[in-house]
């Protein structure tokens, strides 16, 4: 296949058999192409192949057909209806084609010009509505869609249309970056209102999706001075609790799930934020940008800083991950029992708890030893496929220690 080969040229995966043809009106549109007397002014281009290539793509003959003719309208810079119809067909086939969907909104938006009820936008959007949840994993879809929206300067009716595509796929990334780039970009408190309850209900289906905990993340933490700029710190503060609270109940419904995890032990960065957020008079937008694209402090001094400011120390979570690096036996025998919550049929030892308490012992010069076992625990038993993290956990425990000032926790 020559290197020199059109850069319209999609890919041999992408150009499927003909596609099903649905009402009468889309039988119309498939037809298009083959109406020559439409096409006279158009001189097709065909595809810059070499003369024998190593391998020859078995395009469709209505999807070459009409490729051709795209190049050639390319070649004439020209936005109109027949020009539109016949981007619609090479999507049908190749729903992937970016050079097709960046042109088929240049074409909309040249439309739109003459359309002022912007009925074109409305029928595309329409379009999408049908079809998105089967291109859900096209960038170019989703891109064109917010193109979309933007010019038709309405998205009141795109979050719901999210929660819909979500039903398809609660965990496709497309979805879920579509979704946060509306929430941002309109800002709209309407918007924002069912973020925290959509979570809730999508983690009762799936407490596992790690998409609907990143969400979550991003809507409570990474997003808050968009929609809650006036929040003081106490407030602020409160929110943490409330969410740790919520984690640690996820946590005993399913103890081995590696997403509230993350998502629990994400607190301390957070209190970061909330010790900058008292300290620094900066615009929501400027803080964001501060924190999240400012290189971090060293952990060590990312800690003090925590620990200075009088917030929440990783040490509080102690209570409710020890029991969790109990055995089965352990827990039913000792004299407090089952802990309430957790679920029955839990593989324990969980290794997520024992190495958080394991950090947590390595903070205190009293408890290294306990902290070294613990790790070790991980190295030969739990976690073995990263014996030499925690290896590394060890060592630093001990260098740590060695030149730490006497501390209990």
């Amino acid at each position: 296949m020559s290197s020199t080969a059109d850069s319209t040229k999609p890919q041999a995966e992408a150009t499927p058999e003909k596609p099903e043809q649905g009402h009468a009106e889309e039988e119309e549109e498939l037809s298009i192409v083959d109406q020559d007397e439409l096409w006279t002014d158009v001189t097709p281009i065909p595809q810059a192949d070499v003369e024998r290539p190593m391998v020859q793509i078995a395009y469709h003959p209505e999807y070459r057909k009409a490729m051709n003719l795209f190049r050639g309208i390319l070649k004439k810079n020209e936005f109109s209806e027949r020009a539109l119809k016949l981007t619609t067909i090479i999507l049908q086939y190749n729903a992937g084609h970016y050079t097709v969907w960046n042109y088929r909104s240049q074409i909309l938006k040249h439309l739109q010009l003459s359309d002022p009820e912007g009925k074109h936008i409305q029928k595309e959007l329409a379009m999408l509505n049908k079809h998105m949840a089967d291109m859900r994993k096209s960038y170019q879809a989703w891109q064109h869609r917010a193109l979309m929206v933007e010019l038709l300067k309405d998205a009141s009716k795109e979050i719901e249309f999210v929660n819909q595509v979500l039903k398809a796929d609660a965990k496709n990334y497309h979805t879920w970056t579509y979704r946060q780039s509306l929430l941002c970009r309109y800002n709209e408190p309407e918007m924002w209102a069912g973020e925290l309850t959509t979570t809730e209900r999508l983690l009762e289906e799936d407490v596992r999706n790690n998409s609907v905990w990143n969400h979550r993340f991003f809507t409570v933490f990474d997003t808050f001075p968009l929609h809650t700029p006036g929040i003081s710190s106490s407030e602020f503060a409160q929110i943490v609790q409330r969410e740790i609270q919520f984690t640690q109940h996820q946590i005993l419904k399913a103890p081995n799930n590696p997403s509230a995890w993350n998502y629990l032990r994400g607190y301390p960065q957070i209190i970061l934020f909330l010790s900058l957020l008292s300290s620094h008079h900066l615009s929501p937008i400027r803080l964001i940008f501060f924190f999240f694209f400012t290189p971090p402090p060293p952990e060590k001094k990312c800690e003090n800083r925590v620990l200075k400011r009088g917030s929440i120390p990783l040490n509080t979570l102690e209570d409710f991950v020890l029991p969790l690096t109990k055995t089965r036996l352990e827990l039913e025998t000792q004299p407090s029992g089952w802990p309430t919550g957790l679920n029955t049929q839990s593989d324990l030892p969980v290794p997520a708890a024992v190495e958080l308490l394991a950090n947590i012992y390595a903070q205190s010069q009293a408890k290294t030893q306990i902290a070294l076992e613990l790790y070790e625990l991980l190295s030969e038993k739990l976690d073995p496929i990263r014996k030499g993290y925690w290896k590394f956990l060890s060592q630093r425990a001990v260098a740590n220690q060695a030149t730490a000032p006497s501390t209990t926790v």
